[in-house]
């Protein structure tokens, strides 16, 4: 007979601190009771006109990393128009589900019609157990009012550029990744050799010259990276990261990198020549240096 489960539904964008602590109440729960550990999660949602902070793939990977037995992954567009006890009736209950946890602010179902009243009758209807776990909360601001940690929150401080709230709620550091393409050799010969990668159209990012570290062969490396568009060579409306190693020469890459902005220098500028634009890339390298030694104590190579 198979064993009934435990499990939290969610989009779970960024996976921070209240996505984690609501999980870990699954899994203690489960290895208690023997019971199946489960994240019910989807492809997308209605409408997010920020963008995403993960990739829905570094999302589950996230999950799982927790100890997450199964992640089941809905399409939105097949589940959109359900009804709070359709969903109940047609995702959960195929699950094996015995008890449910939820966050203080979850809602599902059309419209979001599916409130916590509605989902404690459809527990108790189904005899499901449900637990309503209270928000993490944070203060930003000493004199204010503590504030519930949401997706929607960490996406504003990424636009923002508040790289440390932004870490500080994720849990984890902070990374922006992607696929490396080939470049024209245009930063080499203005005597700025860069890194270019490729990022999803569907993330949220935080545009502009950014000071920061990379990863890349397994490696760290201070660096300064320019997110955006390039609007004095390229003035693509695709986004490209590239990404400038600070005072070392890289070999080989493989195929992927990892940036990890630490402070916004400035926003994107169109210059009027290459000369401006070359005088205006050392300026960037020296003030990204002066931020990096300030982290670090020290020395900024690593």
């Amino acid at each position: 007979m198979q064993k009934k489960s435990v499990l939290t539904i969610g989009f779970f964008d960024g996976m921070h601190l209240g996505h984690q602590r609501l999980i870990k109440h699954v899994l203690k729960y489960s290895s208690l009771n023997n019971l199946v550990s489960k994240v019910i999660t989807f492809d997308k949602v209605a409408k997010n006109s920020q963008g995403l902070i993960y990739p829905i793939a570094k999302k589950v990977e996230l999950i799982r990393n927790l100890g997450v037995e199964e992640v089941k992954i809905l399409s939105f567009e097949r589940i959109k128009m359900f009804s709070p006890e359709k969903f109940f009736e047609k995702c959960l209950l195929p699950q094996k589900v015995g008890t449910i946890f939820v966050g203080e602010d979850f809602c599902f179902g059309y419209k979001k019609s599916g409130t916590i009243d509605v989902l404690k009758s459809l527990c108790k209807r189904y005899k499901v157990l449900l637990f309503v776990i209270n928000d993490v909360c944070f203060n930003d601001n000493e004199n204010e009012k503590a504030k519930r940690i949401s997706s929607s929150v960490i996406r504003k401080y990424i636009s923002e550029a508040n790289f440390l709230l932004v870490e500080r709620l994720l849990g984890r550091e902070y990374f922006i990744t992607g696929k490396i393409v080939k470049g024209k050799g245009l930063g080499k010969k203005l005597g700025v050799p860069t890194i270019n990668f490729e990022i999803s159209s569907n993330l949220i990012l935080p545009r502009g010259i950014l000071a920061g570290e990379c990863r890349l062969n397994n490696k760290k490396y201070f660096s300064v990276a320019d997110v955006g568009n390039s609007p004095t060579v390229k003035n693509t409306k695709k986004i490209i990261c590239e990404v400038h190693i600070l005072d070392k020469k890289i070999g080989k890459v493989l195929k992927s990198i990892f940036f990890r902005p630490i402070k916004k220098i400035r926003d994107e500028k169109k210059f009027n020549s290459l000369d401006e634009l070359k005088l205006n890339m050392f300026k960037d390298i020296a003030v990204a240096k002066k931020i990096l030694i300030n982290k670090t104590g020290g020395y900024y190579a690593s």
